[in-house]
């Protein structure tokens, strides 16, 4: 017997709901970061002679790592995300090079491969983060400029 007010909660199956999405700008944002990488990476691989090339391996060296990080930490003031996105870029590609000359497998592919790894391992901790976050109804903290 079920004592006299309470819900039997058997019958009633269980109502999951779907994570809910990135933001249009926010997505559009993890977009283009990730296509940058990721054409910088075949235009690297690829040996493509052009000056598109060029911009492409500077994007991928002073840019998208940094951004990429200023989205997980949710960086929401354009010019702090700009000076974290080219300090931190910067500091990335020259650890990860450092590293791998002193490993004995230095090359510029294999720099720029570690490199866009990690810029897409950051975007995609910052969708898991968003995601997370606003599944437990908390959106970004107010320090951090919430929308």
């Amino acid at each position: 017997m079920r004592p006299p007010g309470s819900i039997e909660t058997a019958d009633v199956p269980a109502r999951r709901e779907a994570p809910p999405s990135l933001r249009g700008a926010d997505a559009l944002r993890l977009l283009a970061i990730g296509l940058a990488a990721i054409l910088a990476m075949i235009a690297i691989a690829a040996d493509w002679d052009s000056p598109v090339r060029v911009a492409l391996a500077l994007a991928l060296v002073l840019l998208v790592p940094g951004l990429a990080l200023g989205e997980l930490l949710e960086v929401r003031d354009p010019v702090q995300r700009l000076a974290l996105a080219t300090g931190a870029s910067l500091a990335i590609a020259t650890l990860v090079a450092t590293a791998m000359f002193y490993a004995g497998v230095y090359s510029v592919q294999a720099v720029s491969a570690v490199l866009v790894g990690l810029t897409c391992a950051a975007l995609v901790a910052a969708v898991l983060r968003r995601g997370r976050r606003r599944s437990l109804g908390r959106g970004p903290s107010p320090s951090r400029g919430g929308r």
